[in-house]
């Protein structure tokens, strides 16, 4: 039978699929040259299922996306150090509470397509034990990440937020450009966004194992 037959299908196209992602992972891709001085230190953020940017608050920071202070995230709280972005489907990303509670209709959604939305929230000093990815970048390069972040707000001048009760007490969602799909994630999102800012990273990197493998081959310390 026909759908007998597609079970067997599905395997190989994962393995496939997890495959490429490797392969693609340290495959560098195509990086826009930044010149700059200084020195920027970002980190990359693990959930379960996919990386988040922590940028650190700092007067470009806070210029460039103080318009989530209206929507209640707290930019200018006196202990707020970091601005956590991601970028996700919006059926699946906005779900309120664990992965547990997201629906399979969202989750078809999201690998076959939906529209997508920027996450801001506003994060203290990060305890000694907490695990991210460091990354040192100029000012320039971190000027260009701020302004190809703000480039995938879907109104940039006018953001749109996305009405939800969040997955923290102190986050905001806004309507963002591109679809989410399997083949454009919120971990490929991640990688292009720092090759646009001059950071090498591997060409396509869909799964939270793509980045970690990108990162370790180009931008690990030392």
């Amino acid at each position: 039978m026909r759908w007998l037959r597609a079970l067997w299908v599905l395997p190989g196209l994962f393995a496939l699929y997890a495959f490429l992602a490797t392969v693609l992972a340290v495959t560098p891709g195509r990086v826009v040259q930044v010149d700059g001085t200084g020195s920027v230190e970002i980190r990359l953020v693990r959930s379960p299922i996919h990386y988040d940017f922590l940028l650190p608050l700092n007067d470009t920071t806070r210029t460039a996306f103080g318009f989530v202070t209206e929507d209640g995230v707290p930019l200018d709280h006196p202990a707020a150090t970091w601005l956590l972005v991601g970028w996700g489907a919006r059926d699946f990303y906005t779900v309120t509470g664990d992965y547990g509670d997201v629906s399979l209709r969202a989750t078809v959604k999201g690998a076959l397509g939906d529209a997508s939305v920027l996450r801001f929230d506003a994060w203290g000093p990060l305890p000694d034990s907490f695990e991210t990815r460091s990354l040192t970048m100029s000012e320039g390069q971190f000027e260009a990440l701020i302004a190809a972040i703000r480039a995938d707000l879907l109104r940039p001048d006018a953001p749109i937020p996305v009405p939800t009760a969040g997955l923290s007490e102190t986050d905001a969602f806004y309507q963002a450009v591109d679809r989410f799909h399997l083949f454009r994630t919120c971990n490929t999102w991640i990688s292009r966004k720092l090759r646009m800012a001059g950071i090498r990273m591997g060409v396509w990197t869909p799964l939270p194992w793509s980045i970690r493998l990108s990162y370790s081959l180009w931008q690990a310390p030392g």
